[in-house]
């Protein structure tokens, strides 16, 4: 008997659901090739009809198709989960089924069909087989969470269970990985790489165009001594950039310097030498 049938209404309601529907039209396809003898075909037909008994005589024989999916893309597990078969999911469990194994007709994991359709016993049940109710699918990019309404019997079982405040980690935890890396071993690799600069830059010649725009620079300025002011006398209005007063000084920045700061360094050394 269709399990449906036994809630008053629930006929009448899942006859409009589409995803419903498409359960119900691959149990159809199940029965139409039920004479073909196929083990697959007579396990996910035994999971959907209830039959705990032969289930269990059928694995203990031969469990190679326990994960497999029919014609229609469902699994036993889901056909066990759809038609709210909990003790025939608990025997397919206990063999080992997958409890996050997507099917390929919606593309939903077990746990999602059963928040789906409200069965919290088998919810329970998956759950404690490991089943992840935040896994999402390939297809819809949903998972199980996405399907719970507020102020339900379910939303309250995975809000006591702290399934909802946890956040959601990527299966890919490269960026975590990465993160490990301790402040000792930054500082060591920027001290490492700072010498092995520092060498490459006192190795490194200065041009002689480098020498003669130093030399340049030098006699551009022409410094004033304070005798040769006339402090009380006036000035030209024309400020003149390449005379430097006593206590004024010319300020560099960043960009106004024309080589890297280690090769300035380099530079003011070679000049002095050369001096």
């Amino acid at each position: 008997m269709d399990p449906w049938s036994a809630i008053a209404g629930g006929a009448k309601i899942l006859s409009q659901d589409v995803t419903y529907g498409q359960v119900l039209a691959a149990k159809r396809a199940l029965t139409v090739m039920a004479d073909h003898k196929d083990l697959l075909v007579q396990l996910c037909l035994n999971c959907a009809n209830d039959d705990s008994l032969q289930i269990k005589q059928m694995l203990s024989e031969d469990k190679s198709v326990l994960d497999q999916m029919d014609t229609q893309g469902l699994t036993p597990l889901i056909y066990a989960i759809c038609f709210n078969n909990k003790e025939c999911a608990d025997i397919l469990l206990s063999f080992g089924a997958n409890p996050n194994r997507a099917d390929h007709l919606v593309g939903w994991t077990p746990i999602m069909w059963a928040v789906y359709f409200d069965y919290q016993s088998i919810v329970e049940q998956l759950l404690s087989c490991n089943a992840d109710p935040k896994l999402k699918s390939e297809k819809t990019k949903k998972c199980a969470l996405d399907f719970l309404k507020p102020d339900t019997p379910m939303y309250d079982y995975f809000k006591s269970h702290n399934y909802l405040n946890q956040p959601q980690i990527a299966d890919d935890d490269t960026f975590y990985k990465k993160s490990m890396v301790s402040a000792t071993e930054e500082e060591d690799a920027f001290q490492a790489q700072l010498k092995l600069q520092t060498a490459s830059y006192a190795k490194l010649s200065v041009s002689d165009d480098a020498l003669k725009s130093h030399k340049r620079g030098k006699s551009s300025t022409k410094f004033v001594s304070e005798e040769s002011l006339d402090l009380h006398g006036s000035y030209d209005e024309q400020f003149d950039f390449n005379v430097l007063l006593p206590k004024q000084y010319k300020k560099f920045n960043d960009e106004s310097m024309p080589m890297p700061k280690l090769t300035v360094l380099t530079w003011l050394r070679c000049s002095l030498i050369i001096s």
